[in-house]
């Protein structure tokens, strides 16, 4: 009988559980991870070819003055107060460029020739009256020495605003102007403004490249859409001088040009871009694209453009070179 009891409470317990599972949330079934297709390498090529391959040296140039004069102030320092000029102006001589500012020196100045004036008068009369003795020789002398004490000081004022201006003592033309305002402090003896003589002006090209140029042979000048050519008047390892055949009228000093060099063309030869090729372990080799599949391909090289390469060996016609 117990057993029998036993029996059924373990029926009712499993019964109960199993019911229970029935009200749990269905598990989802698992998704497969997605499938990441790889992307194809894609490759930009330029085809080996044949054409002309031109070896060229460059290099910049300017425009600089055959002569040139640099002007300061010389004798005094203070605020700056104005130019006269603008740059490229003609100039002749004894005209004002640049100025310093000097206050009331100007109303100094003018009263400053009030007073000599009657000075000079008071002066001129005691002479008179010495010569006919009716004033003594201290009265004269005093009279003297009170005119020279009062020129002095206006020699003084006069000196201090010629001082303070810079004039020009030759004809020419304004090449720099320093950038000075109106307020800004100046040293004595620092570099103000230039003049060129005679408009006069060299092209001068300098860098380490020059020596690289043949100085018996022309060179192509360019500046926008100007184009002349020139020879090279002086040279050395890295600066040379050329002479345009023609002079552009925009040309002016520090005006920039090209100077273009052709030592030697090759025509009718196989070309790859200089994009494809790589040198590495004393190995040069270009990278070519076969079937999709990139490879290289060792090459010997004659001269560039700065673009191609002339290809001695390595590359045949066609060949698609990998230049990205």
């Amino acid at each position: 009988m117990k057993k029998n009891i036993l029996l059924i409470i373990v029926v009712i317990v499993i019964s109960t559980f199993l019911s229970g599972c029935m009200f749990l949330p269905k598990e989802d079934e698992r998704l497969s991870p997605p499938i990441i297709e790889s992307k194809a390498t894609e490759y930009k090529t330029e085809a080996v070819s044949y054409g002309t391959v031109s070896k060229d040296v460059s290099a910049f140039g300017s425009f600089k003055p055959v002569n040139e004069i640099a002007y300061s102030f010389k004798y005094l320092g203070g605020t700056f107060l104005q130019f006269f000029v603008s740059k490229n102006d003609d100039i002749v001589v004894g005209q004002i460029i640049a100025e310093l500012d000097t206050g009331d020196l100007d109303k100094d100045i003018r009263d400053s020739e009030i007073e000599l004036k009657r000075a000079q008068l008071t002066f001129d009369r005691s002479v008179e009256l010495y010569n006919n003795n009716q004033i003594s020789e201290y009265d004269y002398q005093i009279a003297q020495l009170n005119y020279q004490k009062v020129l002095n000081s206006h020699n003084d004022l006069i000196l201090i605003k010629e001082q303070s201006q810079i004039v020009a003592d030759e004809n020419g033309s304004i090449s720099y102007l320093a950038p000075l305002e109106e307020g800004d402090q100046v040293t004595k003896g620092n570099l103000v403004f230039k003049i060129v003589l005679n408009n006069e002006m060299k092209l001068t090209c300098i860098g380490s490249g020059i020596y690289k140029f043949d100085s018996d042979m022309p060179v192509v000048i360019e500046s926008l859409n100007f184009q002349t050519e020139g020879i090279i008047t002086v040279s050395s390892h890295n600066s040379m001088v050329v002479v345009p055949n023609e002079f552009n009228e925009d040309w002016g000093i520090g005006t920039s040009v090209m100077v273009t060099q052709n030592l030697d063309t090759v025509e009718n030869v196989l070309m790859v871009n200089q994009k494809a090729i790589k040198t590495f372990g004393g190995r040069t080799y270009a990278k070519i694209l076969e079937d999709g599949v990139p490879i290289e391909k060792e090459v010997v090289l004659g001269q560039t453009n700065g673009r191609y390469y002339e290809v001695i060996s390595g590359l045949v016609e066609g060949e698609l070179a990998i230049i990205y």
